[in-house]
């Protein structure tokens, strides 16, 4: 589940277009904060390649895609484990 749109960016050079941004329009990037509904398995894109990509499927249809920038385990108490990005 998507919790918060921190920034819209442009690929490939990952320029801020705008930063908390209401939507994200079809087509466009961006980072955004995620909770998973369910167990999942993930780690961080440098740390672990081979699980490093995601897909969230509705109905049937893909909504989205990505990679891992951070991970915030549960009952961790600072803000993020620090990967590079907040």
């Amino acid at each position: 589940m998507l919790t918060e749109l921190l920034e819209n960016i442009k690929l490939p050079s990952m320029a801020v277009l705008e930063a908390n941004p209401a939507f994200l329009k079809n087509g466009k990037s961006g980072f955004v904060k995620m909770v998973p509904t369910r167990l999942s398995v993930v780690e961080v894109f440098e740390d672990c390649r081979s699980i490093r990509r995601f897909v969230i499927r509705d109905r049937g249809h893909t909504t989205g895609f990505g990679t891992v920038r951070s991970v915030k385990k549960k009952g961790d108490k600072d803000k993020d484990k620090d990967n590079g990005y907040p």
